[in-house]
């Protein structure tokens, strides 16, 4: 019987937070911001696997069934972002508007001799993480299974198809380090 409730209770807010809470205005707009940002919150503390104080979930943020997902203190899910439900971001994590993280289940293409629609999908076992500390800028694409370090910085618009190390400013299509943040010259 508490599986029961525990999933009637899922479902409930997976019909708030899609129904309504999710098209309310983003949270820069006064006073209705402040209000529809605090109504996603308290969806996602029920949804995620493990939520963080503060969060701030954005106007448009989609994220599954948040089911698995693990998002720590002081992190924002950006404006019309896009992440898959078992995803384990950080705590001081911040993201542009329009960033997408694909999901772990992607089709199968090795076989020529079906059409790859016909072939199924499979699913990519490494975790996808994002450390502490990182700023991913607007409409950055995350492949699936890699992990972005601890106090990073990702260009806008770059392909996250690797690993980033811990401290790098990044950016690119394919993602290439440009530098470590710990080498900041003094001007």
């Amino acid at each position: 019987m508490t599986n029961m409730k525990r999933n009637i209770s899922r479902y409930f807010w997976l019909a708030i937070y899609y129904g309504f809470a999710r098209h309310l205005p983003a949270t820069y707009i006064p006073i209705i911001g402040h209000i529809s940002g605090c109504l996603r919150n308290i969806c996602a503390k029920h949804l995620f696997l493990k939520c963080g104080h503060p969060i701030n979930i954005e106007h448009g943020a989609s994220f599954g069934n948040g089911a698995e997902m693990e998002l720590g203190n002081h992190s924002c899910m950006g404006i019309h972002c896009h992440y898959p439900s078992n995803i384990k971001i950080g705590n001081h994590v911040m993201f542009g508007p329009h960033c997408h993280i694909l999901g772990n289940q992607t089709h199968r293409f090795d076989r020529l001799d079906i059409p790859i629609g016909a072939q199924g999908v499979f699913r990519i076992t490494t975790p996808t993480c994002i450390g502490d500390d990182v700023w991913m800028g607007r409409q950055c694409l995350m492949l699936p299974g890699h992990t972005i370090g601890n106090h990073c910085v990702i260009g806008a618009g770059s392909v996250v198809c690797k690993n980033v190390p811990d401290y790098s400013v990044a950016a690119g299509n394919p993602i290439r380090v440009i530098r470590d943040r710990r080498d900041q010259r003094k001007e």
